[in-house]
């Protein structure tokens, strides 16, 4: 069950201002989420008779990839009361979860006057203006959480895995970490199957790899991008932090953060060769 504060009428929770969110907001936080995207969810429910929008405001915030999706505005503060009246509250929660049920579940707890409605990656809260609305208002969002599933199809694990993470992703990583000399460098399988683990999503394992390149593993996370109003060809220049506890290297750049443990033989050149790959994010 999804616990959202719901905000009733224009002023229900704070003056929201006018807030108009960037280009560049706009552009990665409807990448967010899979493997329903917030931009697709809106897109799907608006054509289908409902009214969303990305909350943006939340997104740009907190720059995480589960971010809410509302029929109250880019800030989830902007009811209007006619689209209210008509569809009630609608609070939308979308993660990175592969799998999830490939059929609409919804689910109201005797306690509760609002609906839980739940597909793939997304579940969404309907709290109805009136009851006598209050089933047409579930159904609408059910119809076009239905329609949702007809616009995005399964996608492959090695796909959905490599989209993981912003503003550098999992195939980001292992893109510029095999341009940089360590080729045995791979999608963690088990992670890929197990999203929750503490396991490395990106890591070599062949044991002659580990001894030319040291055994290197990373994890890759989500966060804003710092660099987002940087002017294309400008440098980005990210800093890189390095951490040694008992010859185990830690670097984090970004929303990257990898370890190496290098052969005793070639300890330098190996944590070398890795700080230099990073300085390419």
């Amino acid at each position: 069950m999804i616990l959202l504060a719901v905000c009733l009428g224009v002023g229900g929770c704070g003056s929201s201002g006018r807030y108009v969110p960037t280009a560049e907001v706009r552009e990665r936080c409807d990448r967010l989420g899979g493997p329903v995207t917030a931009g697709t969810l809106v897109e799907v429910f608006r054509a289908n008779g409902v009214t969303l929008d990305v909350n943006y405001r939340e997104c740009e915030r907190s720059g995480f990839a589960e971010i809410g999706a509302t029929n109250a505005g880019h800030t989830g503060l902007q009811s209007v009361e006619e689209v209210e009246l008509r569809e009630g509250s609608i609070r939308c929660h979308l993660s990175f979860i592969r799998g999830g049920s490939l059929r609409v579940e919804a689910v109201r707890f005797p306690t509760d006057t609002e609906t839980y409605l739940s597909v793939r990656n997304v579940e969404c809260a309907v709290y109805p203006s009136n009851a006598a609305g209050e089933a047409t208002q579930v159904r609408r969002v059910k119809d076009a959480l239905s329609a949702v599933m007809k616009a995005v199809p399964e996608t492959p694990l090695a796909r959905w895995c490599g989209s993981r993470g912003a503003p550098v992703t999992v195939d980001d990583t292992v893109e510029i970490l095999r341009d940089n000399g360590f080729h045995a460098i791979r999608l963690n399988q088990e992670k890929c199957e197990n999203p929750g683990s503490n396991s490395p999503d990106v890591t070599n394992l062949a044991p002659r790899a580990q001894q030319d390149e040291g055994v290197v593993s990373c994890w890759v996370g989500v966060q804003q991008d710092p660099f987002d109003e940087v002017e294309l060809g400008e440098e980005r220049n990210p800093t890189i932090t390095v951490r040694r506890v008992r010859g185990l290297t830690t670097m984090t750049v970004l929303n990257v953060r990898c370890t190496i443990d290098p052969s005793e033989e070639e300890a330098a050149s190996q944590v070398a060769n890795l700080r230099a790959a990073l300085e390419w994010f």
